[in-house]
């Protein structure tokens, strides 16, 4: 049974660096880990020292479980050489077992990280599963453009992988075997995608809709038809690694017989290879992997940002003009948020007296046609070294776009199309290339990517975003009532999987920066996605290269893994392989390292925009949602606080770290007490000038009873209920308010209720706190909401008395 190990060593891998698996990244790395230690268990079976390598096997699957994906992936190659135990007899089935684990595991490595750092490759894995896409839809009489994840192509590449290193390997393998494996592995491709096109059409008539819907909601957190093909084929890819991998493994599985089982040493025990070719072989490869890998800074980080104001969008922010739905604007905080974190920001048109000195020239939904001025203008801007930004949409033009017009000559084109995400929000599909944007968030709220447009890229082009549970919705030119949208259904003659997001380029001696998708800059998600739209302008805005020609690069990569394979096939020595595996997994560790060095994390540290930045802090627990469809949102306050000229971002993590760099810190009802550290730093950042607001309830004052007792106030077990049926027009709405017992004279009673202070304005040094006792108060559902969203819509519901109340204290500040 040793061969279901190397089945279930290669499932952990897949999921660690999620090619299977359409669940959150955490779950992905526990299902990870469970199939290791279970392959680990099984081939510790073999030896006499289980509780020895189970102790160092354990530490190993903990830390998988833990880290990023990236790291999982590497602790698990890395792992795999030094937790197998190396007392295993090479001439065992066990100890063929393990060769053969190391040299895949080390050829997958290879092979997985040189498409993510070549564009050449990842063009060449994109052709190979158009192709195989087509064959598949052939034999199977449907019609398919599938991508690379949900056709399995990483499945089938370690499948390949173990088939190499079974030749590599003794004891030998007969062709007819390999004929064998090789035709297996189609096989069971082939009865994977039969499968699901059959389930498509028997899944609602075999389950009660019941049971879908809780598949779809707790099975596969989405809210998509489960008896869609190409959806249940992205979900159960799984199922179609474990059938290739057991395909393959079981076909060229090691048989040891009783007389085999001291068989003649120079036919069992590999012998080496020449050094010298090698040497040359690894030589070649470490040099390709490091022309495709080493990112080089070519300068120091500029902070001239200059915006091209013409487009299809709007500088708009909220004023106290225009409430509810559609009143927070389009791009009107952008320039406010960058100006936080350091940028110098312009606003105009395009010459070469306006691009002079400018580090990142940002161009958004660009729908009006450009003179030959403005072109000639961006071409000597970019080629002399400048950077441009691009950042556009879904469905723009069915013909001359304005954009693809500016981008042709880099080889970037944009589709007439819509990027749907399976799950909204893209959950854990989104993909970023490495060595590029530093610091990439590890929740997809953070990012805010939504639907855009789907991009074509010539060869040369670098893939920056892949998104690869989704589908390209083609637009319609007459639908011009809903932005020109498709009928949001995934069509066969749709591509599904692996959508191109964003990419970038050389263009002479300065660099292009495409989106397609500008959600993560607008007003209201900038709110959570603050940071990353900061890395991005600073990823542009750090002028840098790559040294060498990534064809060059590519060409040695595959000329030393192709020389390296042929020399172990030839003499059977895996040792060369799993160096290279190594050697290139250290290299792509360190592109990561490289690159975070080279772009240094911008903090908003500035005096002149310290007093606007508010802190809505969510790293306590506290009752607010980031859901704009759910009452408890904090759209309300995050709208209001940009009325009175605030620049707020919802702080999900170490509040701590920027208290000094705020004007106002909000907390609304935190659950997890606030640490005595804290609390001290925010009596200090009051004192110093600082507007606090805390809303709390008695029920939920534990989080910030100690801070507010240190200020003098006591929220009482007094329930007064909600004041929405009985109050006046021009009274506050309360959803369940509680009294407050102050402490200090000088605390100001700001509203009551029943004859009781729910509202008060604490001075303290130089600054204020404003004190509500309700924990609802600064919710959407007390203040005012957006309407939610397209598939959750809200009831609209705005307060002023509320809104006027809050205005009056922040005017204060």
């Amino acid at each position: 049974m040793t061969w279901i190990s190397s089945l279930f060593f290669g499932v952990s891998l897949l999921f660690f660096t999620e090619q299977i698996g359409e669940l959150a990244n955490p779950v992905n790395r526990i299902c990870g880990s469970a199939f290791f230690l279970f392959a680990m268990l099984i081939t510790l079976r073999n030896t006499k020292n289980h509780p020895l390598w189970l102790s160092a096997a354990l530490p190993l699957v903990a830390a998988a479980t833990l880290l990023i994906p990236l790291w999982a992936s590497t602790m698990a190659v890395i792992g795999t050489v030094f937790v197998v135990p190396r007392k295993l007899d090479p001439r065992s089935s066990a100890g063929t077992l393990a060769n053969r684990l190391l040299i895949s595991l080390s050829l997958f490595g290879i092979m997985s990280l040189g498409v993510v750092h070549s564009p050449y490759l990842y063009q060449a894995m994109e052709w190979s599963a158009s192709v195989y896409s087509s064959l598949l839809g052939s034999v199977l009489g449907e019609t398919h453009v599938l991508g690379p994840t949900p056709l399995g192509l990483p499945a089938i590449l370690f499948a390949v992988s173990y088939l190499l290193a079974s030749l590599i390997t003794g004891p030998r393998i007969r062709p007819r075997s390999i004929v064998a494996s090789l035709l297996a592995i189609v096989a069971a491709s082939l009865l994977f995608h039969w499968s699901v096109e059959h389930f498509e059409v028997t899944a609602t008539e075999l389950l009660p809709r019941s049971i879908v819907q809780v598949l779809e909601m707790y099975l596969f957190n989405s809210r998509v038809v489960i008896s869609d093909a190409n959806h249940m084929r992205n979900y159960w890819q799984v199922l179609h690694a474990i059938s290739v991998l057991l395909a393959v493994v079981w076909t060229v599985r090691p048989r040891v017989s009783e007389e085999a089982s001291q068989p003649d040493v120079s036919d069992a025990i590999p012998t080496h290879a020449p050094r010298w070719p090698v040497t040359l072989s690894l030589a070649t490869l470490v040099v390709g992997a490091a022309c495709l890998m080493v990112f080089v800074p070519t300068g120091s980080p500029g902070n001239h940002v200059h915006f091209y104001n013409k487009g299809r969008f709007d500088w708009d922010r909220p004023t106290f003009e225009k409430f509810g739905k559609r009143s927070q604007g389009m791009f009107g905080m952008l320039p406010d948020q960058l100006r936080l974190n350091g940028f110098d920001v312009t606003i105009g048109g395009l010459s070469d007296e306006s691009l002079r000195d400018v580090n990142v020239l940002a161009m958004i939904n660009m729908r009006e046609s450009y003179t030959d001025v403005e072109l000639d203008a961006v071409e000597r801007y970019v080629t002399g070294g400048g950077c441009l930004l691009v950042l556009g949409d879904h469905t723009r033009y069915e013909g001359e776009d304005p954009f693809n017009v500016l981008l042709e000559p880099t080889g970037i084109r944009f589709n007439f199309d819509t990027a749907q995400p399976l799950v909204m929000g893209w959950s854990s599909s989104l993909h970023f290339t490495p060595g590029h944007i530093p610091r990439i968030p590890h929740f997809a709220h953070q990012v805010y990517h939504w639907v855009g447009a789907t991009l074509e890229i010539a060869p040369h082009v670098r893939p920056l975003i892949i998104g690869t549970a989704g589908y390209a919705d083609y637009g319609v030119e007459e639908n011009i009532a809903k932005n020109k949208l498709g009928d949001r259904r995934q069509n066969p003659d749709e591509k599904f999987g692996d959508l191109l997001l964003a990419a970038t380029t050389t263009w002479g001696d300065g660099r292009v920066i495409v989106y397609g998708d500008t959600t993560s800059f607008q007003n209201r998600p900038v709110l959570e996605s603050w940071k990353y739209v900061t890395n991005v302008f600073s990823y542009a805005a750090t002028p840098m290269e790559w040294r060498v020609s990534p064809a060059f690069g590519t060409a040695l990569f595959l000329l030393g893994l192709l020389a390296l394979l042929a020399l172990a096939l030839r003499h059977g020595s895996p040792k060369p392989l799993i160096q290279a595996g190594l050697i290139v997994v250290l290299f792509h560790l360190c592109s990561y390292g490289i690159a975070r060095v080279s772009i240094p994390e911008r903090t908003p540290i500035h005096d002149d925009t310290k007093s606007k930045l508010a802190i809505i802090d969510l790293s306590h627990g506290e009752r607010l949602s980031a859901d704009s469809s759910r009452p408890e949102s904090y759209d309300g306050i995050a709208y209001n606080l940009m009325r009175n000229g605030l620049v707020p971002i919802a702080l999900e993590e170490d509040l701590d770290s920027l208290i000094d760099h705020a004007g106002v810190i909000v907390l609304s009802s935190p659950v997890t007490p606030i640490a005595t550290q804290t609390e001290a730093r925010l009596i200090e950042f009051v004192e110093q000038g600082g507007s606090l607001i805390v809303a709390t309830g008695w029920e939920e004052r534990s989080g910030c009873e100690s801070l507010l007792g240190r200020l003098g106030v006591r929220v009482k077990n007094v329930p007064l209920g909600s004041s929405l049926r009985r109050r006046k027009p021009d009274e506050l709405l309360f959803h369940e308010a509680w009294p407050l017992d102050l402490d200090r004279e000088d605390a100001v009673p700001l509203s009551r209720l029943h004859g009781q202070t729910v509202a008060a304005r604490v001075p303290l040094g130089s600054g204020q706190v404003l004190v509500i006792g309700d924990s609802h108060f600064l919710q959407g559902r007390c203040i005012e909401n957006n309407g939610g969203t397209v598939r959750n819509p809200l009831p609209v519901k705005l307060s002023m008395p509320n809104i006027e109340f809050l205005r009056a204290f922040l005017n204060e500040v």
